[in-house]
């Protein structure tokens, strides 16, 4: 509640910017889903519980709108740097709460020490951490600033002391794509790899061990530090890249190793199959308009429910029934399609890297629940809003220089971030 208020602010401080085809279109994207829980709130008695449940919804309209009218003011470069920044605190923290375990920052379980930032779940915080780091790479890739690839090789330490696997896979997945779309951004995110696995390994004895380690923390730390100012400096040299890429797999194979009870607990992977298929059994009880908004509600308030379905679909449709599965359909082509266009201009509306972010979001959602935390829609919304702004900037800028009818020329790779 108290950070959907904070987006709302947000939201207030650039109203006279909004234009009201960007409410329009909000309204419009996130109309059907907000509709979908509201029906099935009140046709399951559950009225009380729909503000908590409408959160998420609310707070990424907010900074949808929030970023789509802050392009008018500031560069999209700049606002994806400050996206960048929030979630580089974030990932601070997780690194100072592993390495001095402290409870706020990092949560103790059987498997070992896992940071969560104070989001109060790993998952979701290696999700935002995950999604930091694609946007830092971005902007280490067009700037070259040593200060961008510190930031990137931060985040991707930080999601690594998660011990999210389902994270991990979604980003292995997100790199692959943003590889494909934008190989320097690829690349920068391949190059931090191996400071990260230095720094992660420093976090090694604080995860497994009983006792914190932060000597051992700082000094990892500092040689990761090290190593990415050299790699920083002679990333154009093939041997040094190729000692790099040799020394984050053999890294990566002794935290490996070292974790291989958090990696290889086949047990979790079983119960995700039994959250499944008792959650397909609720939503086939719960009839067409589902069981409403009770559970999640009763969730936030700290109640003791039943076990989430730890997957994102799955649970909508067991809570808010058919109507809400129609509405993700709509939300996704939404995002995806911005109707024709002039030729040379393509129909999609998700920059590479926004769309590498969603994807991420989505191979989380498989076998978590990030979409029901407010703050992962949030940040994606607010990308999505940058992109939207930019587009439009884009558009306003070459109608005045050429009819618009006439296809433009295509932008350089960095000239797409900078326009």
């Amino acid at each position: 509640m108290i950070f959907t208020l904070l987006t709302l602010l947000a939201v207030l401080s650039a109203w006279s910017s909004i234009e009201r085809r960007e409410l329009r279109w909000w309204a419009i994207t996130l109309l059907p889903v907000s509709s979908a829980v509201v029906i099935s709130g009140v046709a399951n008695d559950a009225v009380a519980g729909l503000p908590l449940v409408l959160c998420p919804i609310v707070a990424a309209a907010a900074l949808g709108l929030t970023g789509s009218a802050a392009v008018r003011a500031v560069s999209p470069a700049r606002l994806q740097r400050i996206l960048v920044d929030v979630t580089a605190v974030l990932g601070l923290l997780c690194w100072i709460g592993i390495g001095w375990h402290l409870t706020p920052f990092a949560t103790a379980l059987n498997q070992g020490w896992r940071g969560d930032a104070g989001i109060g779940y790993a998952n979701v915080t290696g999700v935002v951490l995950g999604i930091g780091a694609i946007v830092a790479a971005r902007l280490a890739a067009v700037s070259r600033h040593p200060a961008d690839f510190a930031r990137c090789t931060l985040l991707i330490t930080a999601m690594a002391s998660t011990q999210s696997r389902t994270v991990l896979l979604a980003a292995l997945v997100a790199w692959g794509v943003v590889t494909w779309r934008r190989p320097r951004t690829g690349r920068v995110l391949l190059l931090v790899a191996a400071p990260a696995a230095i720094a992660t390994v420093g976090l090694v004895p604080s995860i497994r061990g009983g006792e914190a380690h932060p000597v051992d923390a700082v000094a990892a730390a500092v040689l990761s530090g090290l190593l990415l100012a050299m790699l920083v400096r002679w990333h154009a040299s093939v041997r040094i890249v190729t000692t790099a890429k040799i020394l984050v797999v053999a890294i990566a194979v002794a935290c490996g190793v070292l974790l291989r009870e958090r990696l290889l607990d086949i047990g979790s992977a079983a119960g995700h199959l039994t959250l499944w298929r008792n959650a397909l059994e609720k939503a086939w009880r719960g009839g067409v308009l589902g069981q409403g908004p009770g559970e999640p509600a009763a969730l936030s308030r700290g109640e003791a429910v039943s076990i989430l379905a730890h997957n994102d679909a799955i649970q909508f449709i067991t809570y808010y029934g058919i109507p809400a599965l129609a509405a993700g359909v709509w939300l996704i082509g939404r995002l995806l399609y911005r109707g024709k266009q002039a030729p040379g201009r393509s129909a999609l509306m998700l920059s590479p890297v926004t769309g590498a972010a969603v994807l991420l979001v989505a191979v989380a959602g498989a076998t978590d629940f990030p979409l029901q935390i407010p703050v992962v829609p949030a940040l994606v919304a607010f990308m999505v809003g940058v992109d939207r702004g930019r587009l439009r900037r884009s558009g306003r800028t070459e109608c005045r220089t050429q009819p618009c009818s006439i296809p433009t020329e295509k932008r350089s790779d960095h000239d797409e971030e900078t326009h």
